[in-house]
């Protein structure tokens, strides 16, 4: 696909994965249409990057909302040639602690607010033979402790996304699934820091990075391997690389996720 011009939304834009996305695609020529929260941080950066850009606080929640800031791109920059669902929550919660609200506000953003985007972009998609991107996570196949609702959310968007590529084909989109294990995000601090993580599990995730298992990435090599994908059409995106082995082969390495508890 050719980025130069293309007309691209990306959720969750104002940090993490969904700047350095924003960042990888902007340096390609991209026209971005930034949703976030975060109001602030959103425009701030649409202003800082080479070209022309819309950014708007947005709840993906809100249909309303998406639907005039999609009329507000389309009339300005046109119509949307790539979709990047990447907007996400999930704090640790054991299913002990994990109340009925949070289950469904995870669900709401991680797995249905892409949905939503899908159908309101579909149109537009088709028009430009466009691409979507979906960030699931690692999560969606190996499930560690604490993130029953996060890894069950990705698990569902993951299946959607797998589910559009083969729906999708005929109408000339692509669709890419994003796996990632550890990447040096704000959502990954805010996740160790949390109180229910126990010193044990962080004594683990830090042995893990130390010999290789599973390597922080940096949040810049994330965007743009997202960015990448969209350029060349492709199927997934791993990262690490090292975690194919355990995208391929889950049993074993849910094993070994689970003895990591005891």
């Amino acid at each position: 696909m050719r980025i130069p011009g293309k007309v691209c939304l990306i959720t969750g834009a104002a940090q993490g994965i969904g700047a350095a996305t924003a960042t990888a695609l902007a340096a390609r020529g991209a026209r971005l249409a930034l949703c976030d929260l975060k109001a602030d941080a959103v425009g701030d950066l649409a202003e800082r990057l080479p070209g022309d850009h819309l950014a708007a606080g947005l709840d993906v929640l809100d249909d309303d909302a998406v639907g005039s800031f999609l009329e507000k791109v389309r009339s300005r920059s046109g119509r949307i040639g790539v979709l990047v669902n990447n907007a996400g929550i999930g704090a640790p919660r054991s299913v002990d602690d994990l109340d009925v609200e949070t289950w469904q506000k995870t669900l709401d953003v991680n797995l249905t607010a892409p949905f939503r985007l899908v159908k309101a972009t579909l149109d537009d998609l088709r028009a430009t033979r466009g691409q979507i991107a979906t960030v699931a996570s690692m999560a969606a196949r190996i499930h560690p402790p604490l993130l029953g609702h996060y890894s069950a959310t990705k698990a569902g968007v993951a299946a959607f996304a797998e589910t559009l590529r083969v729906e999708l084909a005929c109408d000339g989109i692509g669709v890419t699934t994003v796996y990632f294990g550890t990447i040096d995000t704000p959502l990954l601090a805010n996740g160790l820091a949390d109180p229910l993580v126990t010193d044990r599990m962080r004594k683990r995730v830090e042995t893990a990075r130390r010999l290789g298992v599973s390597p922080l990435v940096r949040v810049e090599s994330a965007g743009e391997a997202i960015a990448a994908a969209i350029e060349h059409r492709r199927r997934h995106v791993i990262l690490p690389r090292r975690a194919r082995l355990a995208f391929y082969a889950q049993a074993p390495f849910q094993r070994l996720v689970a003895r990591t508890t005891r």
